[in-house]
């Protein structure tokens, strides 16, 4: 019978990996005049277990970077500027955190022999991601962007006083900052404006500021659009009608629609500040003679679609529509009704030329 073995690693991944890695500070000089300016940290880490992130200095100033462990189980991050730091002691604090989520830390003290440099820098802030404000997130509204690692939160304004939901955001170490979702249904519809701020230990602001839109969110009042008293179409007006009526003022234009397919009329108008449109002089004479329907539409900004019909009469005939005996302008005059015409004519005039009487002459004859 055959015997299974199970290396140490092997027993390691199934009982899971708990172990962190472990890193430490070995380089960690004082800080004087002389180095401030590009202040190096070394150390040593477990090879293959992550990047080491580095901390120097302590909330609300510091300084953050990430290097990478080598294969010798070794790092050193960039030269960092800590001109800024306070005078006296210093933190360092030293991160790796390996695949399965285990993180080894190693924290050592050093000093700062020199004054912090006065600060006028301003961190630089941005807004990158400020989608505009609409019915599916408003209630969840959330925008992003960069700022400068180490100089504190972003404060982020949307909106304009009294109508605005002021949030706070914390500055990565990555430099990238994300609001919490806001609510933002209270905001009025139109332009919002949106600032993001950074002050940083020293006082220094630096700013940053975008524009979106909100569209309208209310629904409308029902009925928003309607088709006021048309007249009937008539030989005098068929050839330049004009409508008008009532919409909701801002939410979008009015599509008319007179008669029915296939030969209904389509017209769209603009709905005026004050809730009203009118369809420019419009050509509907190939409507057919009798009951005409009207429709009117506008489409809200929110998908919404609010509809009203109203009816008519056209007392004219139509493109198409047969001749009737109650209109003689509408009797075709080509084709086979002018041959019955002229056959008509030529009949009429045989018969009247029989009936004229020919020469008088007597009864009697002389030789």
């Amino acid at each position: 019978m055959g015997h299974s073995q199970a290396s140490l690693a092997d027993c390691t991944a199934a009982q899971g990996d708990t172990t962190p890695p472990a890193v430490d500070i070995t380089t960690s000089p004082v800080i004087n005049a002389g180095n401030q300016d590009a202040y190096i940290v070394a150390g040593s880490c477990t090879a293959g277990d992550g990047n080491v992130k580095v901390t120097i200095g302590t909330a609300p100033k510091f300084v953050t970077m990430t290097t990478a462990c080598n294969a010798a189980g070794a790092w050193t991050a960039p030269a960092a500027n800590v001109a800024s730091l306070p005078l006296g002691p210093v933190d360092i604090t030293a991160t790796q955190t390996d695949a399965a989520g285990n993180t080894g830390t190693r924290s050592v003290i050093t000093t700062k022999t020199t004054a912090a440099a006065t600060d006028t820098t301003a961190p630089v802030v941005a807004v990158d991601n400020a989608a505009a404000i609409n019915a599916g997130n408003e209630h969840g509204y959330t925008v992003s962007g960069t700022c400068t690692a180490g100089d504190g939160d972003v404060r982020v304004r949307i909106g304009t006083a009294p109508n605005s939901v002021e949030a706070i955001a914390a500055c990565g170490s990555n430099g990238q900052w994300t609001t919490a979702a806001t609510d933002l249904g209270g905001l009025p519809a139109g332009t919002v404006p949106i600032q993001a701020s950074q002050t940083d230990a020293a006082g220094n602001t630096g700013t940053a500021s975008v524009s979106v839109t909100k569209v309208d969110t209310t629904p409308p009042t029902t009925p928003s659009v309607t088709v006021v008293n048309p007249p009937s179409i008539d030989a005098g007006n068929q050839g330049g009608y004009i409508l008008s009526g009532t919409c909701t003022a801002g939410g979008g234009s009015v599509t008319v629609t007179i008669g029915t397919a296939p030969k209904a009329v389509v017209v769209t108008v603009p709905c005026d500040g004050n809730g009203h449109w009118t369809t420019p002089a419009t050509d509907v004479s190939g409507l057919p003679k009798g009951s005409v329907t009207i429709t009117v539409t506008q489409t809200q900004a929110t998908g919404d679609v609010d509809s009203s019909t109203a009816t008519t009469t056209k007392t004219t005939l139509g493109a198409g529509d047969a001749p009737g005996s109650d209109s003689v302008a509408a009797i075709p005059v080509g084709g086979a009704w002018a041959s019955l015409l002229l056959l008509g004519a030529a009949a009429l005039g045989l018969r009247r030329r029989g009936r004229q009487a020919g020469p008088q002459r007597s009864g009697r004859h002389h030789d």
